[in-house]
């Protein structure tokens, strides 16, 4: 079985609405490393199971996203109503032996929308996602906070078609851990968030930059930023996204 590796929370109002999920979400993210040469084999073996969940008339969806940067890995990308459905779902694969046995056999693994920008993507239409993590020092997220809120009211103000989202790690990592979502329909979207961002960074005033600069030198333990494309074979989705897209899905 696989279980995931850290917990997040969502800072958006309504995290992967687009997928049919609405309150307080919870999303758990399995990650997945892999050996290097053996990624068109996990990818084969790992295609099997959205039709297993399918045949099982599973209802929980879930997004597989392939690394493009950095070593090869693959996030699982699952979103819950809440800890009851996640639970509802693990005991729903517990109590269906045949499931079970054949998911073994393939494997021998809180709402802040002042951290976000933008409006939400539409994950039916989603292909690349940049993802950056933030590890912040004990003691400083307050100060985290206060440069996310800066960086979406300049990104509000200066560059509108900007649109991210922040989460915040619940469990499965040390404390102080954020992950920041953006997302594309085309691998050439990248042209324009970057030079959106630039725009941000360079319309900034002293007194905005300073709150950065703070931060910087600081508070912040490491920033490091994926690169991912959505794995349509790999990814177990609803009727609806697989309509948004045939071509996409049916690959």
């Amino acid at each position: 079985m696989r279980y995931p590796s850290c917990l997040i929370a969502p800072l958006a109002v309504l995290a992967f609405s687009a997928m049919g999920v609405s309150g307080q979400a919870e999303t758990p993210i399995y990650m997945e490393e892999i050996k290097l040469g053996h990624e068109v084999a996990y990818e084969r073996t790992s295609s099997g199971w959205p039709k297993m969940f399918e045949e099982a008339g599973s209802p929980d969806i879930y997004l597989a996203m392939q690394s493009i940067s950095g070593p090869p890995m693959v996030w699982y990308v699952q979103p819950f109503e809440n800890y009851a459905a996640e639970g509802r779902a693990m005991k729903a694969v517990e109590d269906n032996p045949a499931l079970s046995a054949q998911l073994e056999g393939l494997w021998k693994e809180h709402g802040r929308p002042d951290l976000s920008g933008g409006d939400f993507p539409d994950l039916n239409l989603a292909r690349f996602l940049n993802i950056t993590i933030f590890r912040v020092k004990p003691g400083y997220d307050a100060q985290f906070e206060e440069a996310a809120r800066t960086y979406a009211e300049v990104s509000s103000r200066l560059a509108p078609e900007t649109s991210y989202r922040t989460y915040q790690v619940m469990t499965g990592m040390p404390g102080g851990a954020y992950f920041i979502f953006g997302s594309v329909d085309d691998y050439g979207g990248f042209d324009a968030v970057m030079a959106r961002d630039m725009t941000v960074w360079e319309g900034m005033s002293d007194d905005e930059r300073e709150v950065f600069d703070t931060f910087a030198r600081e508070g912040m333990q490491s920033v490091i930023t994926y690169r991912f494309r959505l794995s349509p074979t790999m990814s177990f989705v609803n009727a609806e996204m697989k309509a948004a897209d045939p071509a996409f899905w049916s690959r």
